[in-house]
């Protein structure tokens, strides 16, 4: 399912074009489904927005109205799942969500995910990004009530790098989740312990969500990488 909310502030047009030359972004989304073992599957574009209803059936893409209290900034991806299973009368085993704005997901990616959900060993997945460099967890820092600045997690190890435990953090680009896990739950992300990641390149990383994250990954699909997701030029970051 491809959750697309229309009332976005940061970008407001972010959920109907790609920065692929502005073209229809559930026009890219049909064509890596369609590329991968996913092909054959049901696919639903779940919105609040008349428009983008009219984008995703203008490309065959089967379509569902969610309700209005749900197309709110604060609406969380497991909300809109649950309504969604409670309303549709859908019988499947797995639900997987597909970021429409992560631009520059493969088709790799989505063999991976499924895969892993082929194996039958985990109940929930997802694609994850490597905490790099400064971006490490140990190294955060917050400032309590009594204004002390103290470090938000324990650790015995902050340096040298090489000594941290390699961490990893969920980018939302793909999540997956049994039927069963579907509850709705905010504190536990509908996830459990059997969680596994997919990891992926920081481009394929990259899940639009404010001016900045649209305004490189315009530059990218002008510049450096081709409509199928591919690299054409070098890049101006370490993939």
């Amino acid at each position: 399912m491809i959750c697309a909310r229309g009332g976005s502030k940061g970008v407001p047009w972010k959920n109907f074009i790609s920065p692929f030359d502005g073209q229809n972004i559930y026009t890219r989304i049909k064509q890596k489904i369609e590329a991968s073992k996913f092909s054959g599957c049901k696919v639903v574009v779940n919105t609040d927005s008349a428009e983008i209803i009219d984008l995703a059936q203008a490309e065959g893409i089967e379509t569902y109205k969610r309700p209005l209290w749900l197309g709110e900034r604060e609406t969380r991806l497991v909300q809109v799942n649950k309504e969604f299973l409670s309303t549709a009368g859908i019988e499947y085993e797995y639900f997987v969500n597909i970021s429409p704005v992560a631009p520059f997901l493969t088709t790799k990616t989505l063999n991976h995910v499924f895969r892993a959900i082929e194996s039958g060993k985990h109940n929930c997945g997802g694609t994850v990004t490597e905490h790099k460099g400064n971006d490490h967890p140990a190294l955060a820092m917050i400032s309590g009530s009594d204004t002390r600045v103290r470090y938000l997690i324990d650790q015995d190890i902050r340096y040298p790098r090489q000594l941290r435990a390699k961490t990893f953090f969920a980018n939302g680009a793909i999540f997956f989740r049994k039927r069963d896990l579907i509850r709705g739950d905010l504190k536990t992300n509908d996830l459990d312990k059997s969680f596994f990641p997919v990891f992926i390149s920081d481009l394929e990383a990259i899940n639009i969500d404010t001016r900045w994250d649209w305004n490189l990954a315009k530059v990218l699909a002008d510049y450096f990488v081709n409509e199928a997701g591919e690299i054409d030029g070098n890049l101006p970051f370490k993939n």
